[in-house]
């Protein structure tokens, strides 16, 4: 069995992560942008009494506090 050791080095891992984190980026921009699109068009109106852009935003904030909130659950785990 052929070990390749700069396969277990600290910068190894790091790039790993890096490249994982960059292919699921355009995935997770597109999630955030379609849940947005979502909470404008069914929240939002267009009458100024009526419209719950602030309740939409809070909504799209909460999808970002869940995808940082998760990553630094999985970074305290150890993963």
């Amino acid at each position: 069995m052929v070990t390749i050791p700069h396969l277990f080095t600290v910068e190894s891992l790091f790039k790993a992560f890096v490249e994982d984190i960059n292919a699921d980026l355009s995935l997770m921009i597109f999630a955030i942008l379609s849940v947005g699109l979502y909470l404008f068009l069914f929240l939002g109106s267009f009458s100024p009494i009526n419209c719950k852009c602030i309740v939409a935003l809070t909504g799209l904030f909460c999808v970002l506090f869940a995808y940082t909130s998760g990553f630094g659950f999985v970074y305290f785990c150890g993963g």
